[in-house]
Order: structure tokens, then sequence, then C-alpha cells
């Protein structure tokens, strides 16, 4: 699991997929009052999903520090949410090729955007067809930085 923030959103390397997380924060402020909650559960849904794809290849990006250095403290069964880092740490350890790393909160902006607009949802997941129209901007940004 990497350390290095990531300072801009680039394409993953060949033959590698890509998957940004950011936890979403709803109306009261976050999932049961608690952010870095929201963190971790955008990261094993995320996890969860792409095993049920039968994607087996990426690079998982997270803009939660805090989050990847629980991943990465042997001490995490200490913890408060020890039990879903115990998940997260059982879903990286599978049969697949999945490199964790922290990413800048500015560099994980169609993530961010993402999230917030799922945050007001009832459901756990939604497949859009098309980005929405208000995120076409930062897309642009991003493959002009590539």
């Amino acid at each position: 699991m990497g350390h290095t923030a990531v300072a801009r959103w680039s394409l993953p390397p060949s033959g590698k997929l890509k998957l940004n997380t950011d936890g979403a924060c709803d109306q009261q402020g976050s999932i049961e009052g608690d952010p870095f909650k929201a963190e971790v559960e955008a990261l094993k849904l995320g996890l969860i999903l792409m095993w049920d794809v039968n994607m087996r290849s990426a690079v998982c990006e997270v803009d939660c520090i805090e989050l990847v250095q629980a991943l990465v403290d042997e001490r995490y069964q200490f913890h408060a949410m020890a039990s879903d880092l115990l998940d997260i740490r059982l879903l990286l350890d599978r049969d697949w090729d999945v490199e964790l790393m922290h990413i800048s909160r500015d560099a994980n902006e169609v993530a961010d955007y993402l999230a917030g607009l799922g945050s007001g949802l009832q459901c756990t997941y939604t497949c859009l067809e098309a980005p929405p129209p208000q995120l076409c901007p930062i897309l642009v940004m991003d493959l002009l930085a590539l």
C-alpha cells in the first residue's frame, strides 16, 4: 500500500483499471456523524464492486490519508473501526493485483463531486450512463493535465 500522495489524477498503468473513492457527507454532516466512516465505506464498497465485476488489476486512490495509514498500521485492530478495516484488509489480500495509494483531495475532484452527488440518495449504488454536465469541466481539467 502506498503512502505517497498523488498530486494530480493520471491514467492507470497499461492493463490496469483505476478506482478513485471518496466518502460523502449527508445533510447532517456524514454517515452516522463520522466522516472517516464515510471514507471507509466508500473504499469498501468500491473494492467489493471491483471484485464482483471481475476487475482483478487496479490502482485504487483514496484521498483520506488517515484511512491509508490505518490500513498499513499493524495496530489497526485497536482502531474504533477495526472490524471495517479488517474487512478492507481482507479484500486487499484477495488473489488480485490492487495497489492502494493516497491521492491529494485536489486531484480527486471527480470522485469528490460524484460522492457529493450520491450523498443525498437513498441507495448504496447508482450507475450513471454519462457524466453529469456539471462534472464535464472537472473531467476536461484532468484530461488537460495528462
